[in-house]
């Protein structure tokens, strides 16, 4: 009888329980739902999502899939369960629709996707004419091939491309929110203004210097960037292949366009593993230094927080490789 008593009191005790914590997270999920939802696959879009909508963010629940700093380029194909939901559940769904958002055109394919789900493809809101293939050597690009998948994906490097890309989410975030259209119109002039001057600044700089050319002995994702300032380059590899290690002949001819260029500067991406630029130095009769710069692939929450922005890391970029195109003549 006693034991009976307890248990009974222990069950509603137990069921109490269960109900608080239920209403909670109905309440928390009714909090979420409240908020305009939007899913990023890559920091600089995030980025300029934050410069959109300024002081409204409080309206918006913004995800950055990548936060915990791994690069876009290694993100499984089988998507944990958590991100497949945030993006079916989504408002807008920014991604960058090259190669390596395959796993993502999956997932907008599944049945239980969010139907009015506003979707920004960053590859298919740039005109055909921007897009540009991943061969490095002297710029020798093509548009011989119609399937975008081709194209070289890392369109974000190209501040023009970045500007027309600020204005495809705006206008996306616009049909979210008509209320406050011309806030977030202003506020993507005023960003979008502050690039192009940064542009300006950066075409200013690189015409001073005769046949401007670099040598990137590490992966190369900055195609649209070195196209836009017409500077020739030559790279380890083309595009972000997964490879690592460069043959003994890449590094013979990255230590022949040294010599032929009088370069004094190799440049490498962030978070390189050095191997192959360790290998030119060794290997070149020049004294050579390495500098990097930073494509926005992996971008951590701790960097994001001690206040990395897509306008910095770009401004850096273009110091970097000003200073990269000084030679030794």
């Amino acid at each position: 009888m006693f034991k009976s008593k307890i248990f009974k009191t222990i069950s509603v005790i137990s069921l109490c329980l269960i109900m608080v914590f239920l209403s909670s997270c109905f309440d928390s999920e009714k909090g979420k739902k409240d908020k305009i939802s939007i899913v990023c696959t890559a920091f600089s879009q995030y980025d300029f999502v934050k410069e959109i909508v300024g002081e409204k963010s409080e309206k918006f629940d913004i995800k950055y899939l990548f936060e915990n700093g791994a690069d876009v380029h290694s993100f499984e194909t089988d998507v944990g369960f958590n991100v497949k939901i945030q993006i079916l559940n989504s408002d807008l769904f920014i991604y960058n629709g090259g190669e390596s958002d395959s796993w993502a055109k999956n997932i907008l394919e599944d049945k239980s996707m969010n139907k009015d789900c506003v979707k920004v493809s960053l590859i298919s809101a740039l005109d055909e004419k921007r897009l540009l293939m991943s061969n490095h050597d002297e710029h020798e690009h093509s548009h011989e091939d119609d399937h975008k998948d081709k194209y070289d994906e890392h369109v974000w490097l190209s501040i023009e491309n970045a500007i027309s890309i600020c204005y495809e989410i705006k206008n996306a975030i616009v049909t979210l929110d008509e209320t406050n259209k011309s806030y977030y119109e202003e506020n993507t002039e005023k960003y979008c203004s502050k690039l192009n001057s940064l542009h300006e600044e950066a075409i200013s700089s690189f015409s001073k210097f005769e046949n401007p050319f670099v040598v990137v002995a590490d992966r190369y994702p900055f195609v649209y960037f070195f196209n836009d300032y017409n500077i020739r380059c030559t790279a380890a590899f083309s595009g972000c292949t997964s490879e690592t290690e460069a043959t003994y002949e890449n590094v013979v001819k990255l230590c022949k366009a040294v010599e032929e260029n009088s370069l004094k500067y190799i440049l490498v991406l962030e978070k390189s593993n050095a191997s192959i630029s360790s290998a030119v130095v060794s290997s070149s009769p020049r004294k050579l230094e390495i500098l990097t710069i930073n494509s926005l692939q992996s971008v951590s929450r701790e960097e994001i927080e001690d206040g990395i922005s897509y306008y910095s890391v770009m401004k850096n970029n273009i110091e970097t490789v000003k200073k990269a195109l000084v030679t030794s003549e």
